[in-house]
């Protein structure tokens, strides 16, 4: 039996990179690319294209509608997705406590997972008779135009966020320009409350407010967001909103058991339990309240 060499190695790898290369060109308003489109993609020629493409088909990964000329994702690909899914047990352990506060607020409670300059969403609960829009699980987020992609775009290092701004200002200079500005406001009100705002940037009729988890899971860093419809709320209701999701962030980290919280108080009134805890302070020696 012969030995694989060098360049056969290579060969493979160059193989993979293409196939997960056309595997990516595919999301969830583009679930069905022709061969033409596939190959404007990916830069590949349209020889390379077709073996890539037909291995694929013969993996299960891909199906060919020949009457339209379209290549499909085949649920094998969801199959492969089963266990990065099944290692999140953040998901398992904020569902109940992000049900609670989509059903309270009338809106979309969404966990998001980083990957390089990438942002996905990994779970979405919506409340009862909610209108917001749904975006499935495997969704790809905008960094630039969501509160919980400003909010991961700000966990980068610096260098990988002006190389993302850069990329931006080379498409378009006056976005990235106003992109500065409100990725400043927004580091500051980071700093300040522990969550940012968008107010209907990429639809004008919801608003959302999105937190970052204090421990990666996995490895990978976790943003929280909350989106409600614009109709519904005010600038006042949105700052409660947010105290309201980092609080469920904490509760979350404590039954994971990774930061010392107290249990979240999501649905108490923010303001209230400032009152309440100013009123049980000492005047002489005021006792440290650790927050919900």
């Amino acid at each position: 039996m012969s030995q694989a060499t060098p360049d056969d190695d290579r060969q493979t790898m160059t193989a993979l990179a293409r196939g997960i290369e056309v595997l990516r060109c595919f999301s969830l308003i583009d679930h069905e690319l022709t061969s033409r489109q596939l190959g404007e993609r990916t830069g590949l020629p349209r020889p390379t294209l077709f073996r890539v493409t037909s291995t694929l088909c013969q993996l299960g990964l891909l199906r060919q509608d020949e009457e339209r000329g379209v290549f499909i994702p085949t649920a094998a690909l969801l199959a492969m997705s089963a266990p990065v899914l099944a290692r999140l047990n953040v998901r398992q352990v904020a569902r109940p406590l992000m049900q609670r506060l989509a059903d309270h607020v009338g809106g979309l409670v969404m966990i998001s997972m980083g990957e390089g300059q990438e942002l996905v969403v990994v779970e979405t609960v919506i409340g009862v008779d909610s209108v917001v829009f749904r975006p499935e699980v495997g969704a790809r987020l905008s960094l630039s135009r969501t509160a919980v992609g400003r909010v991961y775009l700000l966990s980068l290092p610096e260098a990988q966020q002006e190389a993302y701004l850069r990329r931006v200002e080379a498409a378009d200079p006056a976005r990235a320009a106003e992109l500065r500005l409100i990725l400043s406001a927004n580091a500051e009100d980071i700093r300040d409350r522990g969550y940012c705002k968008a107010f209907g940037e990429v639809r004008r009729d919801v608003w959302g407010v999105a937190a970052l988890m204090e421990t990666p899971v996995d490895g990978r860093t976790v943003v929280f967001s909350c989106s409600v419809p614009s109709f519904s709320t005010d600038a006042e209701r949105m700052s409660e909103l947010g105290e309201r999701l980092v609080g469920l962030i904490h509760g979350v980290e404590a039954q994971m058991g990774v930061v010392d919280h107290f249990a979240p108080l999501e649905f108490e009134r923010p303001r209230a339990r400032a009152a309440a805890a100013h009123a049980d302070a000492k005047p002489a020696a005021r006792k440290k309240v650790r927050s919900a």
